[in-house]
């Protein structure tokens, strides 16, 4: 992808999510995606066939930037995996939140379904305290799940505990 084509992806995709925190999903229409983002209508179409593209790209993109947050880990050990996990996603709260208000947290299930063997390959290959083998990929689609669900909760309950008390009780659960 040239640099003109991915500051372009990117405009929109941050308008939709700008967007998204105001709006239902269903009430953004493409004309008033194109003038938040700032780019012409055809610009739109050049790049994404449909809304769901755009906030799959997002999450390619928030996908990449919290592998990018595992990689930074010397040793990560699987109390330490958790709690980037919901730290991450905490800070993404507000978007997490649109997925579930408009039922389309399907997409974050496909984005962790894409992501799954990338992340426990780099949970096998840094955690020095346990023995973590690479899962088989039911183990690793159960896991996902897990996490998924977990997390979906964890975002829509009030009182959540923070991420490190959160990470310290799962991690305690795999032991």
């Amino acid at each position: 992808m040239n640099p003109k084509q991915k500051r372009t992806k990117n405009q929109i995709a941050k308008a939709f999510i700008e967007l998204l925190s105001r709006h239902s999903f269903d009430s953004i229409t493409i004309v008033s995606l194109t003038q938040a983002a700032g780019v012409a209508t055809v610009s739109y179409y050049r790049n994404f066939a449909s809304k769901e593209a755009v906030l799959q790209y997002y999450l390619d993109g928030l996908f990449s930037a919290y592998i990018n947050e595992l990689q930074a880990h010397h040793e990560l050990k699987l109390k330490d995996f958790f709690e980037s996990f919901f730290r991450f996603f905490g800070q993404n709260a507000l978007f997490v939140n649109s997925l579930i208000r408009d039922d389309r947290t399907y997409l974050l299930m496909y984005a962790f379904r894409t992501y799954l063997d990338t992340i426990f390959s780099m949970l096998t290959r840094k955690n020095t305290t346990h023995t973590v083998n690479m899962p088989d990929q039911y183990t690793k689609l159960m896991l996902a799940g897990g996490l998924y669900y977990t997390l979906i909760e964890w975002i829509k309950d009030p009182n959540r505990p923070n991420p490190s008390v959160l990470g310290k009780q799962l991690a305690l659960s795999y032991r």
